[in-house]
């Protein structure tokens, strides 16, 4: 399976949806299914905020900071701040879904950031259901 050829294909779905299209679809994202999703996912409770420009573009964002949850790094004092976050959303015309990355993203206490990709997390519009691709 090539992965820059899967790329291409869903670039080029969501580049075919309308901007009407995919205000539409925004608003048929099931996001508490999202959050008890990824809160079994992560073995914690997790809520997030959602921001939709109403053209396709949807980032959300933790609004708790997970630093203490962090295990033995959390004991040092590893963390300032960790989120769960999006690196990137896309809608699928043909598959009729949305995709996103979800996103551990870290400040350090003595300061830069970082982050790492945990899963990939999809909503079928058909199913009206979320699933988690690893």
């Amino acid at each position: 399976m090539d992965i820059r050829k899967i790329a291409e294909d869903i670039v080029k779905k969501a580049d075919s949806l309308t901007d009407e299209q995919k205000t539409e679809l925004e608003s048929q994202i099931d996001w508490k299914g999202f959050e008890a999703l990824i809160s079994k996912e992560v073995r914690t409770p997790v809520t997030f905020d959602i921001s939709k420009t109403g053209r396709g573009k949807i980032t959300f964002q933790s609004k708790e900071n997970l630093a203490d949850k962090a295990g033995i790094f959390s004991d040092v004092g590893a963390f300032k701040v960790l989120r769960i976050e999006d690196f990137g959303t896309s809608f699928g015309k043909e598959d009729n879904n949305f995709y996103t990355s979800v996103s551990l993203r870290w400040e350090f206490s003595d300061g830069g950031t970082n982050g790492h990709t945990l899963f990939r997390a999809w909503y079928d519009f058909d199913k009206k259901a979320w699933d988690i691709r690893k």
